[in-house]
């Protein structure tokens, strides 16, 4: 099988340097801001856009304020953690720091009755159970490895906002209580309540929470930080005006932690490269612009769509007011300075706005195949940007999409009548083998599809495959060899229906602009192209 979509420009590659030996990065000096600008385009949200984060603005940078702030740390590495499952120790610790009392907490050795308290959690507890925030679950046990719910750490929320737990709500409406003072949506809080709770779900309740006035008063909870002293007014705007901070503190965030995770043995890390790292020439080894060029090729030879998405196109004195074309936005990657066996995909987005870059990370030495690295990145890469476009309906089904359908199919496969009990084993191994995330298991499939599925060799169940086919298509010409097989035949055919369908509107809507005096661009064309491969 030959075929390939046209060439165009795929990627800027950024090496790290390849002789940059330490784990930290040396102090960079922008002499133009908008080198700084360029490098980074507002990822964060600023105070100003608080607002519009409770009616659904992204929220997917919010931890990353938090930690500019003071008030998240990380662990030992400066990682935040976002995909893993919050817990009630980790929630109680983030409660006490938006409380401003962390070094109250510090300031003395509380006693507590908690069999169950990690040495780093030791100065929480205690201060927990002294000030009355929270009792354990028993006599003696704490639960600190016990998963927090959003109507839990809900509650810790409020409690920061100077709301009382049994007088002015209840722990298990404290969602409910939430709407209604403003600080988050019922979409928002839906979410969370259906899908998975992790770190970043904490944070972006803890973000909103900044912005949402205390019980009786005119004043934020970020006022009453900064009343406090834990966060001045001055660093408040320094930090969110200053684009060169900005810039040294998203490279020094990425690259300790990008150079740990791409390396791939986070236990044996070294951050010197050396002899022992290159187990193969460096010919071999060494990963090239052409070889990520062609490897990305292969990705759109399969999966024609991966990289498009929807933007919007506007000529309202030609009588388009808003027409939603495709356009294909190739992802920047960028080259770690290591010896590695794994890729990573570190952002869907280069930005707030969605018609920016994707960034990579990749080693700029590896003796595994560039294809799978590959593939697992743009596995990773599509569930997260289904995720961020969709908000904060990512997981609802009633808004179809491809992690709205996956969630859906994973969450409720037991009772699938469509599934084998076979197939539901597997499905169930999965699980087990992604610890409860559905995008691992998503990935894992995804891998499946491009490798063998694309072939005609059955590794998915239906409900899996009838998703994949719907949200990554194969590209035409795999399509036309799939169109005689019984399994895929049915989806096939619909979705042929579906992109002749589009294009005779895509047609009409042209005509007409055409007739109002509209030209053709490009990118209409592209967009009109995009049905036809």
């Amino acid at each position: 099988m030959d075929f390939h979509l046209p060439k165009k420009k795929i990627f800027s590659a950024v090496l790290c340097g390849a002789l940059m030996l330490s784990a930290s990065v040396p102090a960079f000096a922008f002499s133009d801001s908008s080198i700084a600008s360029s490098v980074f385009e507002e990822t964060q949200m600023t105070v100003e856009q608080a607002a519009a984060a409770g009616n659904g603005a992204d929220l997917s940078q919010s931890p990353y304020v938090l930690k500019r702030l003071g008030l998240v740390a990380g662990n030992d590495k400066g990682d935040l953690m976002l995909d893993k499952v919050g817990t009630r120790a980790e929630a109680l610790t983030l409660f006490i720091s938006m409380q401003g009392e962390q070094d109250e907490a510090r300031a003395v050795d509380y006693s507590y009755p908690f069999t169950d308290i990690p040495d780093w959690f030791h100065w929480c507890a205690g201060y927990g159970v002294f000030r009355s925030y929270t009792s354990g679950i028993s006599a003696t046990k704490f639960g600190s490895f016990d998963t927090v719910t959003p109507e839990q750490y809900m509650t810790f929320t409020l409690k920061a906002l100077d709301y009382k737990c049994g007088e002015d709500f209840t722990w298990d409406r404290s969602l409910d209580k939430a709407i209604e003072i403003g600080l988050c949506t019922r979409a928002q809080a839906n979410a969370w309540k259906n899908g998975q709770f992790r770190r970043q779900e904490i944070m972006e309740i803890s973000y909103l929470a900044l912005h949402t006035k205390v019980k009786g008063g005119n004043s934020t909870l970020t006022d009453k930080l900064i009343a406090k002293g834990k966060i001045t007014t001055e660093q408040q705007k320094h930090f969110m005006s200053n684009r060169e901070l900005k810039v040294k503190f998203e490279i020094q965030n990425m690259f300790t932690s990008g150079n740990r995770a791409t390396y791939g043995k986070l236990s044996t890390f070294c951050p010197i490269l050396g002899e022992y790292d290159l187990i193969n020439s460096i010919e071999k080894m060494l990963v090239t612009a052409q070889k990520l060029d062609e490897s990305l090729h292969k990705i759109r030879d399969i999966d024609f769509s991966a990289f498009y998405r929807e933007v919007q196109f506007s000529d309202p004195d030609k009588g388009i007011n808003r027409e939603m074309i495709m356009k294909e936005i190739m992802p920047d990657i960028i080259l770690m300075p290591n010896a590695g066996t794994r890729s990573m995909m570190w952002q869907e987005t280069a930005g707030v706005r969605r018609d920016t870059s994707a960034r990579f990370l990749f080693p700029i030495f590896t003796a595994v195949d560039i294809d799978d690295m590959m593939v697992d990145t743009v596995g990773r890469y599509r569930w997260e940007i289904c995720r961020k476009i969709q908000g904060v309906h990512w997981n609802d089904i009633r808004e179809k999409s491809l992690t709205a359908e996956y969630c859906d199919y994973l969450q409720f496969y037991r009772k699938n009548r469509e599934l084998s009990t076979e197939a539901k084993e597997k499905i169930k191994s999965a699980l087990l083998r992604g610890r409860n995330n559905y995008r691992e298991v998503f990935v894992k499939d995804y891998q499946n599809w491009m490798k063998y599925e694309s072939k005609g060799s059955y590794r998915l169940n239906k409900i899996a495959r009838e998703i994949l086919i719907t949200y990554c298509p194969f590209a035409k010409p795999i399509r036309e060899e799939l169109k005689g097989n019984p399994m895929y035949e049915s989806a096939l055919h619909r979705l042929d229906l579906l992109n002749a369908k589009t294009v005779q509107r895509i047609q009409g809507v042209y005509d007409k602009y055409q007739k109002a005096g509209g030209r053709i661009t490009q990118e209409l064309t592209d967009n009109l192209e995009y049905y036809e491969l």
